[in-house]
């Protein structure tokens, strides 16, 4: 009898690990407000610009800017957005802001105000794993946002720290309405 609960906890623990350990380079909490529909990231348009603050590699940041765009464009057949490379197109009233190494006190929807302002924690060289806080936000408010952590030791074209974005990209821009998942 003593067998069974023991056979439960191992099942739950390889679970956790299997799960972990496959998580493809991100491990995710994902949050929407109430104003969030899909349709805004159709809204978003064919160039949506992305801001990116802090930098956890020894890349020059315009470089890095460009591998960040271009791994959350990788999944554009599942996304209905376009990141765009242009940090100077002040017309959209949408944005993402991606903050690697953000620091404690920062919260999404602060990300949205004023994101020239913000500054990123120091990330050792080499870091296997980098956190992030990422937020969609429309007219300076809020939408969507991703934090967790994204694998890195690969570099910023290494296939965990690309497919990480991915997930970021899906995790801000589910394809239904996030508030009937699980209804």
């Amino acid at each position: 009898m003593r067998l069974l609960p023991l056979m439960s906890c191992a099942a739950i623990a390889a679970f956790v690990l299997a799960a972990t350990g496959c998580s493809d380079g991100a491990a995710l909490d994902e949050r929407y407000t109430t104003s969030y529909e899909p349709a805004d990231a159709l809204l978003a348009g064919n160039d949506l610009p992305v801001f990116v603050v802090g930098n956890p590699f020894d890349v020059p940041p315009a470089d890095f800017h460009r591998s960040v765009v271009s791994a959350l464009q990788a999944r554009s057949d599942e996304v209905s957005v376009h990141f765009s490379e242009r940090l100077q197109d002040g017309a959209s009233p949408f944005r993402l802001i991606i903050v690697f190494a953000p620091r404690p006190q920062i919260s999404a929807a602060q990300l949205c105000n004023n994101p020239g302002a913000l500054q990123a924690a120091t990330v050792s060289p080499g870091a296997q794993e980098v956190p992030i806080l990422a937020s969609f936000c429309r007219n300076g408010q809020l939408l969507s946002q991703a934090d967790g952590v994204i694998g890195a030791g690969d570099g910023p074209t290494g296939r965990r720290f690309r497919a990480g974005l991915g997930q970021i990209a899906l995790a801000l821009f589910p394809g239904e309405d996030p508030s009937l998942r699980f209804q």
